[in-house]
């Protein structure tokens, strides 16, 4: 195992404690620092544990063990080699040198034992405490404030308070957030701001009462009166806290960086079976869509269905699971479908008049705008021209900003749905040219709408160009497996772009549109007798 933790992972992996028997007959572990004997309860699942001095046999089945894990800290701590030179170094050295090492990245200290059997879990971790980074020995991070200044947070317990969401559950009708404290404290009672970004990346910010806090311990939890710097805990009453989102106290204004959030690539339409599985897989699917911010759930209103939008088959395979176990329910799931963009290969412009009754009442309105393709992934870009004539602009001087900021709104709506598949519009440039007003005709929702047509023809006249996802792929083999696996990656539409060895096996790295690659993963293991590995990562939208 280390050796293969050496070849595949190129990690210089030193073995801390050794295995005292294997399978069946493993009892326990030989710490080779302390020089002793570890067991471990069978009585209690491992909870008691006893340590003795090595016996003659276990001193000697020890001592290749010990004399590795020297010789490497020799190689890897200078000061180490020195004491090691003038004789046998003691315990405090030899942990002194191994943290050294650790944070060095010169030596992975690797422990030994079973965690269903709960035997070597303590030793790990007692090693997370004494040779991993505490956040004194790291760089503090770094906040943003409104104005976009960065300030370091140290972690320092008597500031004001600074704490990362980085999870949200929902237990009966009650919202989780697990928190990361990174300064200060937080109490029961405490009021906090709660600071993220809306969808469409604006910043948000809400105060929040913080009812409960619970320190979790897998199937039980423990409630706390406070959490401090360093903690990890679950808050209760949050409402407004979603995953990334920022915690502060009175006299911070700083946001933690958030939890990168990747757009969904897959969408499934789900039907439930009847009128009270309806009602319960709605809310099943806000519960899971409140608690993974890479899931997305929307209703067709024409055919009733939900359409649920998420990372992968996978991903959205969980949740179908999660729905039969937690709520008893199976809808109908259709095929799944890749998620698309729409853009434009070409430059265009409209003129729309809008006149039209709405009951008893006039709607008019008249705007022109211009949309031009930007680069790939350079994103939206809505605004109001500022090459109109002089007297144009005059003009629009005397325009009510209520209309134009109608006009502005019809445009951003409109960029929702694209005219050809009905998928959001990226990578567009839309200029308003005019926005004229008739005085006594005129209205708000009359721009809106007017500029909300004039979108639609421009895209239709600048000839839409649909975006599929494609994936970044890696898939390792074995060598005499490895043109079977190019063979099926090209054939699914996917371009290679290297190949290299691993430890004995091939690591094929290349990209293929989502689209090409459902049931792909199955194929793979088929061809290549269940040996192969694949991962698959969002990289970007492209035309096929």
């Amino acid at each position: 195992v280390l050796e293969a933790m050496r070849a595949r992972l190129k990690a210089n992996a030193v073995a801390v404690t050794a295995p005292l028997g294997q399978g069946d007959a493993f009892t326990g572990v030989l710490d080779l620092i302390t020089g002793e004997t570890v067991t471990f309860s069978d009585a209690d699942q491992g909870s008691t544990v006893t340590r003795a001095p090595w016996s003659p046999e276990e001193a000697t089945m020890a001592a290749p063990w010990r004399e590795t894990l020297l010789e490497r800290l020799a190689e890897a701590d200078d000061a180490f080699l020195a004491l090691w030179l003038e004789g046998a170094p003691g315990e405090a050295d030899i942990r002194a040198a191994l943290r050294r090492a650790t944070l060095a990245r010169a030596l992975v200290p690797a422990f030994c034992g079973s965690a269903l059997r709960n035997m070597g879990v303590q030793p790990l971790l007692d090693g997370v405490r004494d040779y991993l980074p505490s956040p004194l020995d790291v760089p503090p991070p770094t906040g943003t404030a409104p104005d976009g200044e960065t300030t370091r947070i140290e972690p320092d317990p008597d500031a004001p308070v600074a704490a990362l969401v980085f999870k949200v559950l929902v237990e009966n009708g009650r919202k989780l957030a697990f928190s990361r404290v990174y300064a200060g404290s937080i109490r029961e009672g405490d009021v906090v701001r709660v600071l993220g970004a809306d969808s469409e990346g604006k910043a948000r910010e809400q105060a929040e009462r913080v009812g409960r806090i619970f320190r979790l311990h897998a199937d039980r939890r423990e409630q706390l009166e406070s959490v401090g710097t360093g903690d990890i805990a679950a808050l209760v009453g949050l409402r407004s806290a979603h995953t990334g989102d920022t915690c502060c106290g009175r006299g911070r204004d700083a946001r933690l960086e958030s939890i990168a959030v990747q757009p969904p690539v897959i969408t499934l339409a789900l039907e439930p079976r009847n009128a009270d599985e309806g009602k319960t897989l709605d809310e099943a699917l806000g519960r899971y869509a409140e608690e993974d911010p890479t899931l997305t759930v929307s209703l067709d209103e024409d055919s009733g269905l939900r359409m649920v939008s998420g990372m992968g088959e996978l991903h959205l395979d969980v949740l179908l699971e999660r729905m039969r176990r937690e709520y008893g329910i199976s809808p109908r799931a259709g095929q799944p479908q890749a998620v698309l963009r729409e853009t434009v290969s070409r430059e265009a412009a409209a003129d729309v008049v809008f006149d039209r009754e709405f009951g008893k009442e006039r709607q008019q309105g008249a705007v022109a705008l211009r949309v031009v393709p930007r680069e790939r992934h350079a994103g939206n870009r809505v605004r109001v021209g500022d090459f109109l004539p002089k007297e144009e602009r005059e003009a629009r001087k005397l325009l009510p900003p209520a209309f134009l900021e109608a006009a502005l709104e019809g445009v951003r709506d409109g960029l929702q749905s694209g005219v050809q598949t009905g998928w959001p519009v990226v990578d567009v440039d839309v200029e308003l040219t005019k926005v004229e007003r008739t005085e006594g005709l005129t209205t708000i929702p009359g721009c809106r709408m007017a500029a909300a047509q004039a979108l639609r023809e421009a895209l239709t006249a600048a000839v839409p160009l649909v975006l599929e996802p494609v994936m970044k792929t890696e898939i390792t083999v074995p060598e005499e497996f490895l043109g079977a696996a190019i063979g099926l990656f090209t054939t699914a539409g996917g371009k290679v772009e290297d190949v290299e060895d691993q430890a004995g096996r091939k690591l094929l790295r290349g990209t293929a549109p989502l689209r090409r690659l459902f049931g792909f993963s199955t194929s793979l293991r088929s061809a290549t007798q269940g040996r192969a590995g694949l991962t698959l990562t969002f990289d970007r939208f492209d035309a096929p």
